[in-house]
């Protein structure tokens, strides 16, 4: 009976040994340049102003090349003149991410907005056209209806 209690301690401690694992794997923010988290909001408001998902993507294949980069330059092997040269192009191309994705959030930005006036125009002008269309309809059956009125003959019976 003992034993039954001890398999969901094991697998708890199973599941946080495999967790630490992963967090002492992975980079942690610290070890990152400092234009990363730049660079990674330009990127998400590029992608929520519309933009394309083939411009996205090479953004974030430039980010993928960077961290790479970053990674190099962080191992221990690594001389300190490679070093100083892989930061610098890890810079390098970060600033040009953050150039890129403003260009494509303003450009996107500003099409979703004209894209919006023009919605809204072709709105007014549909309301326009079928409020003139109504008043003709509404016209047209007054007409109709007097003359026929007019027409009518009463026969007896």
């Amino acid at each position: 009976m003992a034993f039954t209690h001890n398999i969901p301690m094991l697998i708890l401690l199973l599941i946080g040994s495999f967790i630490t694992v992963q967090f002492a794997a992975s980079q942690t923010i610290g070890t990152l340049q400092p234009g990363f988290g730049q660079a990674l909001a330009e990127v998400h408001r590029a992608e929520m102003s519309g933009s394309t998902s083939a411009d996205t993507s090479s953004l974030v294949s430039l980010l993928n090349k960077a961290l790479e980069l970053n990674n190099e330059a962080l191992q221990p092997t690594t001389p300190a003149s490679k070093r100083a040269a892989l930061l610098a192009e890890v810079d390098q191309i970060l600033a040009s991410v953050q150039d890129r994705a403003a260009e494509l959030t303003n450009t996107y930005s500003e099409k979703s907005y004209a894209d919006e006036i023009l919605a809204y125009a072709v709105g007014a002008a549909v309301a326009f056209v079928g409020t003139v269309l109504w008043g003709f309809a509404g016209t047209f059956y007054q007409t109709y209806r007097v003359e026929k009125i007019f027409q009518m003959r009463v026969k007896r019976k």
